[in-house]
């Protein structure tokens, strides 16, 4: 059965507002939160302001959509990854690339952020108890792995869970903090994947040795 066309109007209502975000993000990204007006959001985005308080209320509502709109678009992708048929190993490669792919994305626009703004989005999105499942969910997928022999059985899978969303973020500040360039997703992902599945040390090598 062929899902319902969406009605004219209701598609012109959806695409103006993803225009709105579209440019809210770029203005955000360019002025900062506090800099950032509905006049000029408007302006850009070739829209009345009295269009943008339609879909909008306050300035606050455009940036936890924002994020919103990212997050919807992760979150399903992580579960079909953790629910896929492939081995734990796999699970978590898969699930490191998504990582990578999201802070590529969004990581920009998560550092522009002030300690003010992120507290805003704590207090709007909640995020605790997503994260929670999300490191539960890897924690089982880890142990599965130690089950299959394939993770090691000493690795807390916690531990390991609770820190596996953040590696593809840490060295994306490489660059700012060493006066450098920024090395590419790509460099970011071939590291950390080397350090997760394979260590640091060199065949033979390690600390004593």
């Amino acid at each position: 059965m062929m899902p319902a066309a969406v009605p004219f109007r209701e598609r012109q209502r959806l695409e103006r507002r993803a225009e709105i975000l579209r440019v809210a993000r770029e203005i955000f990204l360019d002025r900062g939160y506090a800099g950032t007006s509905m006049d000029e959001i408007a302006e850009r985005a070739g829209v009345g302001k009295g269009t943008i308080y339609l879909h909008f209320e306050r300035k606050d509502d455009l940036l936890v959509a924002l994020w919103e709109e990212a997050i919807g678009q992760f979150a399903p992708r992580m579960s079909t990854i953790l629910a896929g048929d492939g081995s734990s190993l796999e699970k978590l490669d898969g699930c490191l690339r998504l990582f990578s792919e999201f802070i590529d994305q969004n990581g920009d626009f998560l550092m522009a952020a002030t300690p003010e703004i992120k507290a805003l989005l704590h207090a709007r999105l909640r995020p605790e108890e997503s994260m929670r499942e999300l490191i539960r969910s890897l924690a089982a997928v880890i142990r599965q792995g130690q089950a299959e022999g394939s993770i090691d059985p000493g690795i807390q899978p916690e531990i390991a869970a609770a820190i596996l969303p953040a590696l593809p973020g840490i060295p994306t500040r490489v660059g700012e903090l060493l006066g450098t360039e920024r090395p590419s997703t790509a460099e970011i992902l071939a590291t950390v994947r080397q350090i997760l599945f394979h260590g640091i040390s060199a065949p033979g090598g390690g600390p004593g040795k």
